[in-house]
């Protein structure tokens, strides 16, 4: 679609300064939410450069009241790449960067991992060289993952060596880390889970990829207090790789006081992806 636009320039000293508004009335947005929107919906949208120098220049992103960033800038060779970004969302201020990377901080209602993770995977995004994240502060009320809605997230992560989070919800409270090697591997330590029942896949664009089984990370978990449809069932011990359209088990164990329950090396788990 089209939208009308303005802008402003400002030259101060053969360094030139612009900025963008726009309402995006006109045009639609198929991004996940937070950020789709259709045609008719107007959404105010500012993009402000400014040079620091003839080596480095930062740029200012606010989409109207869901997030604003400050993204830093270094020239290498005939390119600017990004070297930081600070990213605020809802009601949350940006952030202030500590280094390298995306530092991101927010509040959201509703978080849909799994269409971010097909987005990135599968759209105009896929293969793009970019910086990776530095640090998040998240609070979202309705989180989708593996088509499993969790509630009242609070995530805290930061990388290091890996990737280490603590996140608390309704349903889980623990650490999980994420190590990127091959397709990934999520290490998760928690105390409790109760695991949610699938969610009905919600309609969706025709043009909005979705994520493959065979992107899926490789599972270490271990759960000291797992339930399951409103039954403790113990402690749980499970390790999983990707196969197909599967999770191969090399490793399902359950622990209720005296009883245990192990498999190995013969079940599959399918990622739910059709509603099924």
């Amino acid at each position: 679609g089209a939208a009308d636009w303005r802008s402003t320039l400002e030259v101060r000293a053969k360094l030139v300064d612009f900025a963008i508004e726009s309402g995006l009335e006109g045009v639609a947005s198929t991004l996940p939410v937070p950020f789709a929107k259709t045609a008719h919906e107007t959404v105010p949208v500012r993009i402000e450069r400014r040079v620091d120098d003839a080596a480095r220049d930062s740029i200012r992103v606010t989409w109207g009241k869901t997030m604003t960033a400050s993204i830093a800038r270094r020239r290498e060779g005939q390119e600017l790449v990004v070297e930081s970004a600070a990213v605020g969302l809802g009601e949350e201020e940006m952030p202030v960067t500590a280094g390298p990377g995306i530092w991101l901080k927010g509040t959201l209602p509703a978080l849909d991992v799994d269409r971010w993770r097909a987005f990135l995977a599968n759209g105009p995004m896929a293969g793009a060289g970019s910086i990776g994240l530095a640090s998040v502060e998240l609070k979202v009320e309705t989180l989708d993952l593996f088509s499993r809605r969790f509630n009242e997230v609070r995530v805290s992560a930061r990388q290091t060596d890996q990737w280490r989070m603590r996140v608390s919800a309704r349903e889980l409270g623990g650490e999980i880390g994420w190590q990127p090697q091959d397709k990934g591997r999520v290490v998760a330590r928690l105390k409790r889970l109760a695991l949610p029942p699938p969610t009905e896949p919600a309609a969706e664009p025709s043009n909005t990829p979705r994520a493959q089984a065979d992107r899926y990370p490789a599972l270490d978990v271990v759960v000291d207090d797992f339930s399951y449809k409103d039954r403790s069932l113990g402690r749980l011990t499970l390790s999983a790789i990707p196969e197909g359209r599967h999770w191969r088990i090399q490793h399902l164990g359950l622990r209720k006081g005296g009883a245990t329950l192990t498999a190995r090396r013969q079940d599959r788990l399918r990622p739910r992806q059709d509603g099924g």
